[in-house]
Protein backbone atom coordinates (compact mmCIF):
# COMPACT_ATOMS: atom_id res chain seq x y z
CA UNK A 1 0.00 0.00 0.00
CA UNK A 2 1.37 3.41 -0.98
CA UNK A 3 1.97 5.88 1.85
CA UNK A 4 -0.12 9.11 2.01
CA UNK A 5 3.07 11.15 1.63
CA UNK A 6 3.93 9.38 -1.63
CA UNK A 7 0.40 9.91 -2.96
CA UNK A 8 0.65 13.63 -2.22
CA UNK A 9 3.95 13.86 -4.11
CA UNK A 10 2.49 12.05 -7.10
CA UNK A 11 -0.53 14.36 -7.11
CA UNK A 12 1.65 17.50 -6.93
CA UNK A 13 3.90 16.20 -9.71
CA UNK A 14 0.95 15.55 -11.99
CA UNK A 15 -0.48 19.02 -11.27
CA UNK A 16 2.82 20.80 -11.96
CA UNK A 17 3.26 18.80 -15.14
CA UNK A 18 -0.12 20.03 -16.35
CA UNK A 19 0.75 23.66 -15.47
CA UNK A 20 4.09 23.47 -17.30
CA UNK A 21 2.36 21.94 -20.32
CA UNK A 22 -0.18 24.77 -20.32
CA UNK A 23 2.60 27.40 -20.16
CA UNK A 24 4.36 25.75 -23.08
CA UNK A 25 1.16 25.84 -25.10
CA UNK A 26 0.65 29.54 -24.29
CA UNK A 27 4.19 30.57 -25.27
CA UNK A 28 4.57 28.44 -28.40
CA UNK A 29 2.51 30.76 -30.65
CA UNK A 30 4.63 31.63 -33.73
CA UNK A 31 5.71 35.28 -33.89
CA UNK A 32 4.16 35.76 -37.32
CA UNK A 33 0.72 34.92 -35.92
CA UNK A 34 0.98 37.70 -33.34
CA UNK A 35 1.01 40.55 -35.86
CA UNK A 36 -1.83 41.65 -38.09
CA UNK A 37 -2.57 44.46 -40.52
CA UNK A 38 -5.74 44.96 -38.45
CA UNK A 39 -3.71 45.51 -35.28
CA UNK A 40 -3.17 45.90 -32.45
CA UNK A 41 0.34 44.58 -33.23
CA UNK A 42 1.18 45.59 -36.78
CA UNK A 43 3.87 44.08 -39.05
CA UNK A 44 7.14 46.00 -39.12
CA UNK A 45 6.89 48.97 -41.52
CA UNK A 46 3.37 47.65 -42.41
CA UNK A 47 5.04 45.42 -45.02
CA UNK A 48 2.44 43.05 -46.43
CA UNK A 49 -0.43 45.39 -45.57
CA UNK A 50 -2.64 47.26 -48.04
CA UNK A 51 -1.90 50.92 -48.61
CA UNK A 52 -4.85 53.20 -47.85
CA UNK A 53 -6.62 54.36 -50.97
CA UNK A 54 -6.33 58.04 -51.79
CA UNK A 55 -7.36 60.64 -54.33
CA UNK A 56 -5.05 63.65 -54.21
CA UNK A 57 -4.19 66.62 -56.40
CA UNK A 58 -0.64 66.91 -57.65
CA UNK A 59 1.31 70.08 -58.36
CA UNK A 60 0.56 69.48 -62.08
CA UNK A 61 -3.21 69.77 -61.35
CA UNK A 62 -3.75 66.08 -62.10
CA UNK A 63 -5.58 63.89 -59.59
CA UNK A 64 -3.75 60.75 -58.47
CA UNK A 65 -5.16 57.70 -56.74
CA UNK A 66 -3.96 54.25 -55.74
CA UNK A 67 -6.09 52.33 -58.23
CA UNK A 68 -5.00 54.19 -61.34
CA UNK A 69 -1.31 54.33 -60.38
CA UNK A 70 -1.31 50.69 -59.36
CA UNK A 71 -2.63 49.61 -62.76
CA UNK A 72 0.79 49.86 -64.42
CA UNK A 73 2.62 47.74 -61.85
CA UNK A 74 5.12 48.37 -59.06
CA UNK A 75 5.79 51.96 -58.04
CA UNK A 76 7.45 54.06 -55.33
CA UNK A 77 5.78 56.21 -52.69
CA UNK A 78 8.41 58.70 -51.52
CA UNK A 79 7.65 60.74 -48.38
CA UNK A 80 9.60 63.83 -47.41
CA UNK A 81 9.05 67.57 -46.81
CA UNK A 82 10.08 70.87 -48.37
CA UNK A 83 12.36 71.75 -45.44
CA UNK A 84 14.26 68.43 -45.62
CA UNK A 85 17.28 69.56 -47.63
CA UNK A 86 19.31 66.60 -46.35
CA UNK A 87 16.75 64.38 -48.14
CA UNK A 88 17.64 65.80 -51.56
CA UNK A 89 20.42 63.24 -52.35
CA UNK A 90 17.82 60.49 -51.91
CA UNK A 91 15.35 62.30 -54.16
CA UNK A 92 18.07 62.76 -56.78
CA UNK A 93 18.98 59.06 -56.68
CA UNK A 94 15.31 58.09 -56.95
CA UNK A 95 14.80 60.43 -59.88
CA UNK A 96 17.78 58.78 -61.60
CA UNK A 97 16.60 55.22 -60.96
CA UNK A 98 12.77 55.15 -60.93
CA UNK A 99 11.08 55.56 -64.35
CA UNK A 100 8.70 58.44 -64.99
CA UNK A 101 5.18 57.52 -63.96
CA UNK A 102 6.43 55.07 -61.34
CA UNK A 103 6.89 57.40 -58.35
CA UNK A 104 4.88 59.92 -56.38
CA UNK A 105 6.55 62.46 -54.12
CA UNK A 106 4.43 62.96 -50.99
CA UNK A 107 4.65 65.74 -48.43
CA UNK A 108 4.30 64.43 -44.86
CA UNK A 109 4.26 67.81 -43.06
CA UNK A 110 0.75 68.96 -42.17
CA UNK A 111 1.81 72.58 -41.53
CA UNK A 112 0.06 75.09 -43.79
CA UNK A 113 3.35 76.85 -44.50
CA UNK A 114 4.64 73.70 -46.25
CA UNK A 115 1.60 72.69 -48.32
CA UNK A 116 2.59 74.55 -51.50
CA UNK A 117 3.70 71.75 -53.81
CA UNK A 118 4.74 74.09 -56.62
CA UNK A 119 7.12 75.80 -54.22
CA UNK A 120 8.52 72.43 -53.13
CA UNK A 121 9.11 71.39 -56.74
CA UNK A 122 10.82 74.69 -57.57
CA UNK A 123 13.10 74.44 -54.55
CA UNK A 124 13.98 70.81 -55.27
CA UNK A 125 14.69 71.38 -58.95
CA UNK A 126 16.78 74.44 -58.17
CA UNK A 127 18.71 72.65 -55.43
CA UNK A 128 19.38 69.60 -57.60
CA UNK A 129 19.79 71.58 -60.83
CA UNK A 130 17.44 69.30 -62.75
CA UNK A 131 13.84 68.83 -63.89
CA UNK A 132 12.05 66.22 -61.78
CA UNK A 133 9.64 64.00 -63.73
CA UNK A 134 7.42 62.95 -60.83
CA UNK A 135 4.38 64.65 -59.22
CA UNK A 136 4.63 66.46 -55.88
CA UNK A 137 1.57 65.78 -53.72
CA UNK A 138 0.46 67.14 -50.34
CA UNK A 139 -0.40 64.03 -48.28
CA UNK A 140 0.12 64.36 -44.50
CA UNK A 141 -2.85 62.08 -43.70
CA UNK A 142 -1.50 59.39 -46.02
CA UNK A 143 1.87 59.70 -44.29
CA UNK A 144 0.19 59.06 -40.94
CA UNK A 145 -1.59 55.97 -42.28
CA UNK A 146 1.75 54.69 -43.63
CA UNK A 147 3.39 55.29 -40.24
CA UNK A 148 5.97 57.65 -41.73
CA UNK A 149 8.06 58.91 -38.82
CA UNK A 150 11.52 59.30 -40.35
CA UNK A 151 12.33 60.93 -43.67
CA UNK A 152 13.38 60.36 -46.35
CA UNK A 153 10.97 57.40 -46.46
CA UNK A 154 10.78 55.19 -49.56
CA UNK A 155 8.12 52.51 -49.99
CA UNK A 156 7.55 50.06 -52.84
CA UNK A 157 3.86 49.51 -53.64
CA UNK A 158 2.56 46.67 -55.81
CA UNK A 159 -1.08 45.65 -56.33
CA UNK A 160 -2.01 48.00 -53.52
CA UNK A 161 0.31 46.24 -51.07
CA UNK A 162 3.31 47.66 -49.22
CA UNK A 163 6.15 45.43 -50.46
CA UNK A 164 9.15 47.06 -48.78
CA UNK A 165 10.23 50.22 -46.93
CA UNK A 166 13.57 51.97 -46.61
CA UNK A 167 14.16 55.10 -44.56
CA UNK A 168 17.09 57.43 -44.02
CA UNK A 169 19.62 58.88 -46.45
CA UNK A 170 20.13 56.65 -49.50
CA UNK A 171 21.99 58.15 -52.46
CA UNK A 172 23.09 55.09 -54.46
CA UNK A 173 20.91 55.25 -57.60
CA UNK A 174 22.17 51.90 -58.92
CA UNK A 175 21.32 50.11 -55.69
CA UNK A 176 17.91 51.79 -55.50
CA UNK A 177 17.14 50.68 -59.05
CA UNK A 178 18.09 47.09 -58.24
CA UNK A 179 16.07 47.19 -55.00
CA UNK A 180 13.04 48.43 -56.92
CA UNK A 181 13.24 45.52 -59.37
CA UNK A 182 14.23 42.66 -57.07
CA UNK A 183 11.60 40.09 -56.17
CA UNK A 184 12.11 40.24 -52.39
CA UNK A 185 13.44 43.71 -51.47
CA UNK A 186 14.51 44.25 -47.88
CA UNK A 187 13.18 46.83 -45.41
CA UNK A 188 14.73 49.00 -42.72
CA UNK A 189 17.28 51.74 -42.19
CA UNK A 190 19.30 52.36 -45.34
CA UNK A 191 22.32 53.21 -43.20
CA UNK A 192 22.28 49.81 -41.49
CA UNK A 193 21.21 47.40 -44.23
CA UNK A 194 23.63 45.54 -46.48
CA UNK A 195 22.45 44.53 -49.93
CA UNK A 196 18.93 44.82 -51.27
CA UNK A 197 17.29 41.43 -50.68
CA UNK A 198 15.64 40.02 -47.57
CA UNK A 199 18.00 37.77 -45.64
CA UNK A 200 15.37 35.07 -45.10
CA UNK A 201 14.98 34.77 -48.88
CA UNK A 202 18.70 34.01 -49.13
CA UNK A 203 18.31 31.37 -46.40
CA UNK A 204 15.45 29.74 -48.28
CA UNK A 205 17.59 29.53 -51.42
CA UNK A 206 20.48 28.00 -49.44
CA UNK A 207 18.12 25.46 -47.87
CA UNK A 208 16.72 24.57 -51.29
CA UNK A 209 20.26 24.21 -52.67
CA UNK A 210 21.26 21.93 -49.74
CA UNK A 211 18.17 19.77 -50.30
CA UNK A 212 19.05 19.37 -53.97
CA UNK A 213 22.61 18.33 -53.05
CA UNK A 214 21.34 15.77 -50.51
CA UNK A 215 18.94 14.36 -53.11
CA UNK A 216 21.78 14.16 -55.64
CA UNK A 217 24.10 12.37 -53.23
CA UNK A 218 21.29 10.00 -52.28
CA UNK A 219 21.07 8.81 -55.88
Amino acid sequence: MKSPFLLVLLFLGASLSGCIHDVEKETSVPDELQTSCDGPDYPEYLVGCTMDNFSLLGDDNNTYNLTSFDADGRWVAYFSAVWCTHCEPTLEALDDSIPAGRMMIFNKDASAEYDDMNDWRNRSEEGLNRTISHPFIDAPDLAVSMNVTSIPFVSIIENGEIVAVRYGLWSDATEIGQWFLTENPNSGSSAQLEGIEESHHDSEEESHHDSEEESHHGH
